[in-house]
């Protein structure tokens, strides 16, 4: 959505030089919130006792997943609206990179590497990052991590599901 507004008698500058709306605006730059988005993050709107398991995760492209539940319609999330941004270089940050790893592999794992390893950290922190993520994203899902730490296999793996994209044969 895109208003162009004059902003003459819609705000009013204060003496310590910051903006204040009218009365009369207030209504208009009320209607421009959008409940979709927190801190810029788009959220996932899921019904109450949405699980993990429920949640289907779909590699589209370097920028772009698309997310639904069982039965609905995929919704695309690029990695601006998920919040991992490298800012530096205005690219998916290394947490997204390792989102589509995770949904790459063929059972929605990523190795751990040996703690003595200098990937370990790595890993580690992109986990972080991407379950933070997940909080934003998903706010609604309260069915524990959707990234989980197998031990048997010294993997982690996506409690969520993920499809792999159609190979289109030429």
């Amino acid at each position: 959505k895109c208003i162009c507004l004059s902003l003459k008698e819609v705000i009013r500058m204060n003496r310590d030089s910051s903006m204040l709306a009218t009365d009369s605006s207030l209504p208009v730059f009320q209607t421009m919130k959008s409940s979709d988005f927190t801190g810029g993050i788009k959220t996932y709107t899921c019904s109450a006792g949405t699980k993990w398991s429920d949640i289907c995760i779909t590699h589209h492209d370097s920028e772009t997943v698309y997310i639904n539940r069982r039965g609905e319609p995929p919704v695309a999330f690029s990695y601006r609206s998920m919040g991992l941004v490298n800012s530096r270089k205005d690219t998916p940050s290394m947490a997204f990179m390792t989102l589509l790893k995770f949904l790459d592999s063929s059972d929605g794992s990523v190795k751990v590497p040996a703690k003595s390893s200098t990937e370990y950290d790595f890993i580690v922190q992109r986990k972080k990052e991407l379950l933070a993520c997940f909080e934003k994203v998903f706010p609604t899902i309260k069915d524990g991590s959707p990234i989980i730490y197998d031990r048997k296999t010294f993997c982690y793996r996506v409690t969520f599901l993920i499809k792999q994209p159609p190979v289109l044969i030429k």
